[in-house]
């Protein structure tokens, strides 16, 4: 389209601009020639108006993109934003060839998918790319259906499922390496015949030894012209298998499906295929694109992740480049996807082969995923891994715990520094001894590696090797579509480099992943809005103050402590309560300073109550200011009571849950009627004469003690809990003691009167119920 044909009268000035300089030389970039502007789409008794629609023909017969501009869109471009359905239903009019829609406002931009001949529309993660002029169907073969969507595409692959597992084949990453290599030939064989060559992906003889001998033709030439994937020749499917799922897939055209498409609809087949034996997570889509987002990979920057597991990471940081080449270079079309940087390494050779073929899928050289120990420096090198050769490392590690007697610990200096050796560290290590300098690395931490006192020197030397520049925290459901939980964090860590102290670091509360702790899908999602936050902060250094659930601040780099680098330490608003009673008029205390902490005690029997029995308080025991002894509570027996004396109660122990949902619930101990002791989810806090009890369990039941137990907590697991070492940290005002017990009585005074009003409004209301008894039936029955 001319600049000539844009200036229609019925064109604001800004969308001619945004058209001519912004949208055509896009479109054109991502390979389309035939654009036609202010298009009148006739719907019914109306008309409507197309500001764009893209052809992939000269005569402008088949039109393939609408495009709707405004002069503004919100932050998060939905399916319920006006504009998207004003271009739905161009679209809809326009016909079944429409397969795409953009929305734009020039500084803002979503692209959607719609279903061929469906009514549906899915957000697209990739731009569509033009037609190959070099494509030509030939007359020797009947087109194929194309597929209808995300959809239709999930539901084909799970009907091969279902084949699979019908013919005896286990759910697990067998099944997944065996599924990935039949979609790799029939996309292949399509490819084949789109140049002119016989369609071999067919169960047109019927013969299942045949059909199974051509269908791993097809898998071998795949994998060979992207050069890999001879040391995987071993099919597990029998040839009666392979020729019922060719019937399934053979009348389809799996071409039609974009890679938004397929890798949505893997990722979500995948999740299922693992077996829960078989020790293997994943990283949730979702996740994978925030890491991925914030760790800003660029073409021609050499990538690894050392434990790739799937790819997933990987594949995203290849979407992602693409995504931004296409509006940025004028080659895109001449790029090779077999020059690209990417290299995965995984231990599990099951996974490692599931991650190749993922890799094939995508057009990716298989052989750039590497069956391998990374944390073994022979074997990298002996696989051409070379340390300081990458740009960026992406990282979702593995966890636990090391012994330290392994004869590879001595490449690791974090080993020699640190009490406590995990996983997660060595993997850091190792991403660290990979990037060249200025290089960066994106990662997946447990919250335990940013709080556990034991990892205090791993800090102090990764704090000493780099340079943060984002810590992110994310919900404790935020891997549960993997099929795990667990408090965690993304860092983006810069190898080490001169910094100004007053350097910003990005520090986000993330609330809300789009899904809860039972996988389930909800409509509260911060990643969008995160992700306009990240790229804010990537130009400008900033970050708005947070305006719905996510909050994201700054802090300077010299604010990182290696004592604790977890949300809570960072966090602007918990460190409010500290500094307004460190200003009040009386001294603060460090809990630490006035108490005795004492661990609680869990047991494996119970006993009947009974004269040789003692009672355990538990959590659910300890309401705000006041001890349930309810004759429910579980009994111990008295000779498991007598081995924990530090956990047996005395009148006057103030109690406090720290652990699990009533987290920082504290009441005092006023009376015992026989042996008790505390449960391994409370604290016992003894005093020392300086604070009486009463006091005590209320400030901590105040906004000044929840506060700090909520921000010092230590949420490594679903189930959130504080140290007993953390809440000796808790600050507290201390008055004089007189003025203690003033306070005191006045709550006392206040609680009793609550207390009496409860019991009044209940009265009352029992009163009223029985108002029309009394009224209608207290006379006797009528005759």
């Amino acid at each position: 389209m001319s600049g000539k044909e844009n200036q229609q009268s019925d064109l604001g000035l800004w969308e001619i601009n945004l058209i001519n300089e912004k949208l055509l030389p896009y479109l054109r970039r991502l390979g389309y020639k035939y654009i036609e502007g202010n298009v009148s789409v006739p719907l019914g008794s109306r008309t409507l108006e197309a500001d764009c629609v893209v052809y992939l023909d000269e005569k402008k017969e088949k039109p393939f993109i609408v495009v709707e501009t405004k002069s503004a869109l919100r932050q998060e471009v939905t399916l319920l934003e006006p504009a998207v359905q004003q271009a739905f239903a161009v679209a809809t009019a326009l016909g079944g060839d429409v397969r795409y829609i953009l929305v734009t406002d020039g500084s803002k931009y979503q692209w959607f998918e719609r279903g061929v001949g469906t009514q549906s529309l899915v957000p697209a993660k990739y731009p569509p790319r033009g037609p190959n002029e070099s494509y030509q169907q030939t007359l020797l073969e009947l087109p194929l259906t194309p597929v209808a969507g995300v959809e239709q595409y999930l539901s084909l692959l799970e009907s091969v499922v279902d084949v699979l597992r019908k013919e005896g084949f286990v759910f697990g990453l067998r099944m997944g390496v065996e599924l990935n290599r039949i979609l790799i030939a029939k996309l292949h064989d399509e490819r084949v015949v789109a140049g002119g060559g016989g369609r071999r992906f067919s169960a047109e003889d019927n013969n299942a030894g045949v059909t199974a001998t051509k269908v791993k033709q097809l898998y071998e030439e795949a994998m060979s012209i992207l050069g890999g994937g001879g040391e995987y020749q071993n099919w597990s499917l029998s040839a009666g298998t392979l020729l019922t799922v060719v019937r399934l897939l053979e009348p389809y055209d799996i071409s039609s499906v974009t890679h938004n498409v397929r890798d949505r609809s893997f990722w979500r087949v995948f999740s299922r295929l693992l077996g829960k034996d078989e020790g293997i997570h994943t990283t949730p889509a979702p996740l994978a694109e925030l890491l991925t987002h914030l760790a800003d990979p660029a073409e021609g920057e050499r990538i690894v992740d050392p434990a790739c597991g799937t790819g997933l990471l990987l594949l995203e940081a290849y979407g992602y480049i693409n995504t931004r080449a296409s509006g940025e270079s004028e080659n895109d079309g001449q790029r090779d996807p077999r020059d690209t940087g990417l290299m995965g390494i995984e231990l599990n050779a099951e996974v490692a082969e599931l991650a190749a073929t993922n890799f094939a899928l995508n057009g990716l050289p298989p052989g750039h995923i590497i069956n391998a120990d990374s944390l073994l420096r022979p074997e990298l090198e002996q696989s051409g891994v070379r340390e300081e050769g990458y740009d960026l490392v992406v990282l979702h590690p593995p966890l636990g715990h090391v012994p330290k007697n392994g004869s590879f610990l001595r490449d690791f200096s974090v080993a020699h520094n640190s009490p406590r050796v995990t996983l997660e560290i060595l993997f850091i290590e190792l991403s660290l001894r990979l990037l060249r300098r200025g290089g960066r690395l994106a990662a997946f931490v447990p919250d335990t590696f940013l709080s556990s006192p034991s990892l205090v020197d791993a800090r102090e030397w990764l704090l000493g090797d780099t340079t943060p520049k984002a810590i992110i925290s994310l919900p404790p459901e935020a891997f549960m579509p993997a099929g795990h939980s667990g408090k965690a964090s993304v860092l983006l860590l810069e190898k080490r480099r001169p910094y100004d102290a007053s350097e910003p670091v990005l520090v986000a509360d993330v609330r809300a992943v789009g899904y809860d702790r039972f996988g389930e899908a909800t409509r509260e999602n911060d990643l969008p809005r995160l992700l306009e936050v990240v790229r804010q902060f990537k130009d400008e250094g900033t970050v708005e103050s947070s305006n719905s659930t996510l909050r994201t601040w700054t802090v300077e780099i010299s604010a990182l402590k290696a004592k604790r680098l977890d949300i809570t330490s960072l966090d602007p608003e918990g460190h409010e309560v500290v500094r307004a009673v460190s200003r009040g008029q009386y001294p603060a205390v460090k809990l630490g300073e006035v108490v005795e902490v004492i661990s609680g005690r869990n047991f494996k029997t119970y006993v009947d109550p009974g004269d040789d029995s003692a009672i355990l308080i538990q959590a659910g025991a300890v309401k705000d200011l006041e001890i349930d002894f309810a004759e429910t509570a579980p009994h111990i027996s008295l000779r498991d009571y007598e081995t924990a004396k530090r956990a047996q109660l005395l009148v006057g122990d103030v109690l406090v849950t720290s652990t699990g949902q009533y987290l920082g619930r504290a009441a005092v101990v006023e009376w015992l009627a026989g042996p008790a002791m505390a449960s391994g989810a409370v604290t016992v806090l003894r005093t020392r004469g300086d604070v009486l009890p009463f006091f005590l369990a209320a400030v901590i039941n105040s906004v000044i003690g929840k506060e700090q137990i909520n921000r010092l907590q230590a949420a490594a697991t679903a189930q959130p809990y504080i140290r007993r070492a953390d809440l000796n940290e808790v600050i507290i005002p201390l008055p004089p003691l007189a003025e203690q017990e003033a306070v005191a009585a006045q709550i006392l005074e206040r609680l009793t009167l609550a207390k009496d009003l409860r019991r009044q409004a209940y009265a009352l209301e029992e009163n009223a119920k029985a108002l029309i008894e009394t009224k209608f039936l207290g006379g006797g029955v009528n005759e």
